[in-house]
């Protein structure tokens, strides 16, 4: 078997060696990113056989990465999460996450589960979802969030802006885009 390549995608450097050691030990070839831009940017490019994804990430959650990536390709996808709730778990796979695993369980079996959703067809997600639907599906995810984040913060911008660590112009760009503005 060739070679396979991964890419995985966490902003923690020492949960992003962890993962590529385990997914070096099984024969991947691992390109590490430290945020969900430099990822996309690389899955562009060269497209990998499985991503392995972090749930937190700054700027743009792991969900969020999922969804752009499914607008892309069909890459077999392992969401993680140190906090891997069943809303967490939940709302990765809505996004398009192949599997989803707590980031202690996946640092004894990362390697194992990426080859199963690389090599295995039927762990990759239907093509049959059009771009224009996943593009609506995330700017309606993206509105829910946006309105929970106006609610809990009785709309005060600027401590939305330091929840979600942007500046204060960031959440107005989005509260307008979204018409919640």
């Amino acid at each position: 078997m060739d070679e396979l390549s991964a890419v995985v995608v966490d902003d923690d450097p020492e949960g992003r060696m962890l993962l590529t050691e385990r997914l070096e030990a099984a024969s991947f070839e691992v390109h590490a990113c430290g945020d969900a831009y430099m990822a996309l940017e690389r899955v562009r490019e060269f497209p990998p056989d499985v991503i392995v994804t972090d749930q937190f990430l700054p700027g743009m959650l792991g969900t969020e990465f999922i969804a752009r990536v499914r607008e892309l390709q069909d890459t077999p996808i392992i969401g993680l999460s140190a906090r891997a709730t069943v809303d967490i778990c939940d709302e990765m796979h809505r996004a398009g996450a192949t599997r989803v695993m707590k980031f202690e369980t996946a640092l004894n079996c990362v390697g194992e589960v990426a080859i199963e959703v690389a090599t295995d067809p039927s762990t990759h997600p239907p093509k049959a979802l059009a771009l224009a639907e996943a593009r609506e599906r995330r700017v309606q995810d993206e509105k829910i969030r946006f309105e929970a984040l106006v609610t809990a913060f009785n709309g005060n911008i600027s401590a939305i802006a330091r929840h979600m660590n942007v500046d204060r112009s960031t959440v107005q760009y989005h509260l307008t885009r979204l018409g919640l503005r």
